[in-house]
């Protein structure tokens, strides 16, 4: 039997409901028709042990989290394997965008995954194939390999929001626990009403310190502590600790029903905070909070000020090319110093004295340091104890420099210390480049330096943190620490010898400050720790230390009861 012609009137009318069709969705119809396509190569694994379960892993990960029916497909995975054995290891941006395009992939997923001691790397991009331009690139470190699951997860969710335009759905909430009491799960809460913040088992003696501790923790917090900062932020007249993870900054207040938070401002979310300091700069009352802050690509500056409004903070300052740091030399007021991001480095020549002026923080006196010295980690006190003041602070290579008076070298240690995990990245000079890409350079920011005399000897010491480098610092851009502990070093003869330490901690200490941390008119050392072992996503793995110090004396005393 023939069929019927297809009328032309009959076709007009199809082809315009067709064409409506496509219109309401919002789609071409090539494009309706035809999802982009993403090709998923295998991660370079570079591990002593077998990690090809981590790999596979990974694949299915990306692929089922990209996969979005008629819009984004992921070439089958036998047949991406199968083109990326034909390239050599480790997978060059040029290679992905070679296999890319033989595949008839829109766009490349590819990456590796560094494993060293306890600690990871993710380092991934995502490719436009026809452009040749990575679109995403994303690195992160974890302190175990169940931390890879949230970097899978963060790496596809900037994928969909910045490739595809998709919000990455929300994870299912977690079942609720069983009520716990307050006093069991936070027992430092129950020791309140006390002069003292601390426990009431009196001072602790760590074998060998040299001083006597008198200890305080905190419960344990839910992220990575990246700053801590002490300061009277609200103007009352009492000091609160201001803190600060990836995104997030807290206030906190130790008082009558323990430490307790009294405020959370989130940041934006194109915002990785680095750093946090807090001073009255501005002169008005309370102590403004400084965040030294950048693009998660860490490519461009984004610092902000807050500062107290009503019960919450608001922005004064925003979107800076600073990198903040406050320091507060014995006897003086506290200083708010600056650095500039470069053009050709991620430093400009310059630290500078910040001064406010007509609404906003402008550049005063140029400070005279070593070309090796940074924002992050100097200060200047009577080191020397003869009544002049020096400057001490770490070099680019983290070891810990005294200059004399008229700007040469005093002393040098003979090994680095202080160590963060906190990091800017800059093109590296001489690197492979792919359209305008060029691979990354980190620079690790450094610690803090304190001038004090928390021992009240009479004498001005300088405080620094020291955390212990798992790898001996071999690895450019990974840096790993298997524990932490603070160092008071004092001037002999023959440079800053070691006067007392406090306990080893397991992880690494991210910020300090020396500060009248509980109120008591008295200055203790102050100091956040980052737990080593977070296999679990959301497991609790940050806390806050607190320490008074007494004298070798009051330590000599102590050890004898």
């Amino acid at each position: 039997m023939k069929s019927a012609p297809f009328a032309p009137g009959l076709a007009a009318t199809f082809l315009a409901v067709l064409l409506s069709t496509f219109a309401a969705v919002g789609l071409p119809p090539a494009q309706a028709q035809a999802p982009r396509l993403v090709l998923v190569l295998p991660f370079d694994m570079n591990a002593a042990e077998d990690l090809t379960f981590l790999q596979n892993g990974i694949e299915d990960m990306l692929a089922t989290r990209l996969a979005r029916e008629g819009q984004v497909a992921v070439i089958p995975k036998a047949r991406a394997r199968e083109a990326a054995a034909k390239v050599p290891r480790p997978v060059t941006p040029g290679a992905a965008a070679e296999l890319g395009r033989q595949l008839g992939a829109d766009f490349v997923a590819f990456g590796s995954l560094t494993v060293f001691g306890e600690s990871i790397s993710t380092d991934a991009r995502f490719l436009d194939v026809a452009k040749q331009k990575p679109l995403v690139v994303f690195a992160e470190t974890g302190q175990s390999q169940g931390d890879v699951i949230g970097h899978v997860n963060d790496f596809a969710a900037r994928i969909n929001a910045d490739v595809f335009g998709q919000a990455t759905a929300a994870a299912p909430a977690a079942p609720q626990a069983e009520a716990v009491p307050e006093g069991r799960r936070h027992p430092e809460k129950l020791i309140i009403g006390q002069d003292l913040i601390y426990s009431q088992t009196g001072p602790i003696q760590y074998a060998d310190a040299g001083a006597a501790f008198t200890t305080w923790k905190s419960r344990r917090f839910r992220e990575d502590l990246i700053g801590l900062a002490v300061g009277d932020v609200d103007g009352d007249g009492q000091n609160e600790a201001v803190l600060i993870g990836d995104r997030t900054v807290f206030v906190y207040r130790y008082g009558a029903q323990g430490f307790e938070k009294v405020a959370e401002v989130p940041g934006e979310a194109f915002e990785t905070f680095l750093a946090v300091d807090v001073a009255d700069i501005n002169g008005n009352g309370p102590a403004e909070i400084f965040v030294t802050s950048v693009q998660r690509d860490k490519r461009r500056m984004v610092s902000f000020v807050l500062e107290a409004e009503g019960s919450g903070y608001r922005r004064i300052v925003d979107r800076e090319n600073w990198y903040y740091r406050v320091i507060q030399p014995p006897g003086r007021e506290p200083q708010l110093m600056g650095q500039r991001r470069g053009m050709r480095g991620p430093f400009d020549a310059g630290v500078y004295n910040l001064v406010w002026d007509n609404g906003s923080y402008v550049p005063g006196e140029r400070q005279a340091l070593p070309a090796n010295f940074t924002v992050f980690g100097f200060t200047y006190g009577d080191v020397l104890n003869n009544g002049e003041e020096t400057l001490v602070g770490f070099d680019r290579d983290d070891y810990l420099v005294v200059m004399g008076p008229g700007g040469e070298q005093e002393w040098r240690s003979d090994q680095a210390l202080g160590g963060t995990t906190a990091f800017v990245e800059f093109p590296m000079a001489a690197s492979a480049t792919i359209a305008d890409y060029r691979d990354m350079d980190r620079f690790f920011l450094a610690q803090r330096v304190h001038v004090a005399d928390l021992d009240a000897d009479g004498k001005q010491d300088v405080i620094v943190v020291n955390n212990q480098e798992a790898s001996g610092r071999m690895l450019a851009r990974l840096r790993t620490f298997k524990s932490g502990h603070v160092e008071c070093r004092t001037w002999d003869q023959l440079g800053l010898g070691l006067k007392w330490r406090t306990q080893e901690v397991g992880g690494h200490i991210s910020d300090s400050a020396v500060a009248d941390f509980n109120n008591d008119g008295q200055p203790e050392l102050v100091y956040v720790v980052v737990s080593k072992t977070a296999p679990v996503v959301g497991q609790e793995r940050s806390y806050i230390v607190a320490q008074k110090v007494a004298p070798a004396k009051a330590a000599e005393e102590a050890g004898a009861q």
